[in-house]
């Protein structure tokens, strides 16, 4: 039979025994309400279930465990589970390469045999030199909780930056790696979170976005604002690691960071929760002491640098087109009336909208 035949007939099947079986009331655990509330800019807010966000309390785990146990006692009896997961694995197991990306000689990509757990990262010397593994991150912790995050290379591909995350957490801890002996130097960099290095082609030292660190105890309870960018100079701890920018007036801003391909500059990208819309910094990276340009201060419109020539720009952008469009900033006049549209065929226009969101 074939496979997705074979699953459709599977899914019926735990599909009726489901509708057999819904009629069974659940024994489903008791959740006590307390009386608490907040208030957000004068309105009082109703949270009677606050007690169970703090995960370490036994009232917490106990009522976790019985919520398993519901779950397991309608789940465990469905008979065609197992055909459905094995079906399901040999749709998936393939192998699966990503598109290699050179940096220097080196070519960079990460391959699954099928059913890894998460992808080893490869490196090869040249487009036909043999594969080498700079990082396999299934060997990383014994019970598979350590996840690769990001991958950071430096402009000749010499050191990678890897920054890891274990047991789930948004938190990640970034080493750094020779990439020829796959020795790890002493550089470590924690409490950052979703964001890879941005490295100095003179491989001089990377900068990140991080946090300050939580307070003792509180790792995944502490709410974490003031997000700020920070340099790290090689061989030195992160102690002395200096910070770039922050956005004291903005407490939830998070920041990414990148350098552009000639290496002369640093762009610092603001967003704020989950809107698309975004604010622009660029450090001039060939004058240390040159200050940073707020380049886009007003979040309203998405704004993706593409490259750029020098002090000018070309930046994708939603700005009166929510289809995107590309415009042009240099530097030297930065002023929005002496922004410039770029005009595009379609489908290149369609390319980058797809591509940046």
């Amino acid at each position: 039979m074939h496979i997705a035949s074979s699953i459709l007939l599977a899914l019926v099947t735990l599909t009726a025994t489901a509708q057999q079986r819904s009629t069974t009331i659940l024994p489903y655990p008791k959740a006590h309400t307390v009386d608490h509330s907040d208030e957000y800019f004068g309105t009082k807010v109703a949270d009677p279930y606050r007690w169970l966000e703090d995960l370490d309390s036994p009232e917490t785990q106990a009522w976790v465990a019985e919520e398993n146990k519901v779950t397991a006692s309608y789940l465990d009896p469905l008979t065609n589970r197992p055909l459905i997961h094995r079906h399901l694995q040999e749709l998936v197991n393939y192998e699966r390469y990503t598109a290699p990306e050179r940096y220097g000689s080196r070519y960079f990509y990460s391959y699954n045999t099928g059913l890894q757990n998460q992808s080893p990262f490869y490196w090869t010397e040249g487009l036909t030199g043999e594969p080498h593994i700079l990082i396999d991150p299934n060997t990383l912790a014994s019970d598979g909780t350590i996840a690769l995050n990001q991958i950071a290379v430096t402009n000749d591909g010499s050191l990678a930056a890897l920054a890891l995350a274990e047991a789930g957490s948004d938190w990640q801890k970034i080493i750094v790696r020779e990439v020829a002996t796959g020795k790890d130097l002493p550089d470590v960099i924690h409490w950052t979170k979703f964001g890879a290095a941005a490295w100095l082609h003179d491989n001089s030292g990377f900068y990140y976005a991080g946090y300050d660190a939580p307070p003792e105890g509180h790792l995944l309870k502490a709410a974490n604002y003031y997000s700020k960018v920070f340099f790290h100079k090689l061989g030195t701890p992160q102690s002395e690691d200096k910070v770039i920018f922050e956005r004291p007036d903005e407490k939830e801003i998070f920041l990414g960071v990148a350098v552009t391909d000639d290496g002369n500059y640093l762009i610092i990208v603001q967003g704020k929760g989950t809107s698309p819309n975004n604010e622009l910094a660029i450090k001039d990276l060939a004058h240390p002491n040159a200050p940073i340009q707020r380049l886009i201060t007003t979040p309203d419109a998405a704004y993706h640098p593409i490259g750029n020539n020098g002090t000018r720009f070309w930046i994708y952008t939603t700005l009166a087109a929510p289809n995107g469009r590309v415009i042009l900033i240099d530097l030297a006049h930065p002023e929005r009336e002496h922004w410039q549209a770029i005009p595009l065929p379609g489908e290149v226009q369609h390319i980058y909208s797809v591509a940046c969101g």
